[in-house]
């Protein structure tokens, strides 16, 4: 091809252009056009990839949400039926305390037939709940765990050092910080809340670190929390430390109303 091109007498220029042109059509433009089909063929099949990984990501999701609603869901309503009993029972016991009551009969057995209830479902839901809401439940199970203590005795304790509306009234607050945290928690994971909040941050709405303990560090707080609350989950020492801080705390205020 060479020796043809020379023998046409064509000027350098001319010359070069006639081969880059036959360069172009007879081997670059079949190689580009060739690299380019390929190209084409293998966004294609990643763009077919990344839809089939679309699909079966949703299908996932679809089937997960299937699995929310007939495995947690019932599971999730049985702990609602069990709180909602045991925080009925709470609100009496907190007005057994302030009044100087007696407990009923069969309280504590009700209360055993709820923490059944509650272990029950809890053993079975925290396989499908984020560890957040499994903390959440944990303390809920450990406040339903605890028997009752009699009403007269705990009014007598706390009487003595002027406290007795005080503690028992924070520890029903207290409570309502888990309950109310239970349904902001059920409203997320059912995809009923607002979906950007997440859930350490429904914890610390509801006045609770990422364990679900209590963030009211105050004396009052302490001393129901951990007193009344929980008091099968803390020793005689720190029973003791918390109660005289409040003594203290309640005693300063007694001599500045002296004063």
């Amino acid at each position: 091809m060479l020796e043809i091109i020379r023998n046409l007498h064509l000027g350098e220029w001319a010359t070069f252009v006639l081969v880059a042109y036959l360069l172009w059509k007879f081997v670059i433009k079949s190689f580009v056009e060739a690299w380019f089909k390929n190209k084409l063929e293998m966004q294609k099949q990643e763009v077919g990839l990344s839809l089939q990984l679309q699909k079966d990501l949703a299908l996932k999701q679809a089937e997960f949400e299937k699995i929310k609603l007939e495995r947690v869901l019932p599971l999730l309503e049985g702990m609602n039926a069990s709180l909602s009993e045991h925080k009925m029972m709470f609100n009496s016991y907190i007005s057994y305390i302030i009044n100087k009551g007696g407990l009923p009969e069969d309280f504590e057995d009700i209360r055993l037939e709820q923490d059944k209830k509650i272990v029950s479902n809890l053993s079975s839901l925290s396989i499908y709940l984020p560890e957040e809401f499994r903390n959440l439940l944990f303390q809920l199970r450990k406040v339903i765990s605890c028997s009752w203590h009699e009403p007269i005795i705990i009014y007598r304790i706390l009487h003595s050092f002027n406290a007795v509306q005080q503690v028992p009234l924070a520890a029903q607050d207290l409570y309502i910080d888990l309950l109310e945290c239970f349904y902001s928690m059920c409203n997320k994971y059912l995809g009923l809340g607002n979906e950007a909040l997440s859930y350490i941050e429904i914890l610390n709405a509801h006045n609770l670190n990422h364990e679900a303990a209590t963030t009211k560090l105050d004396p009052v707080n302490q001393l129901a929390y951990k007193f009344i609350l929980f008091h099968e989950y803390f020793g005689s020492g720190e029973k003791s430390e918390a109660q005289s801080k409040v003594e203290n705390l309640f005693g300063a205020f007694s001599k500045n109303n002296q004063a």
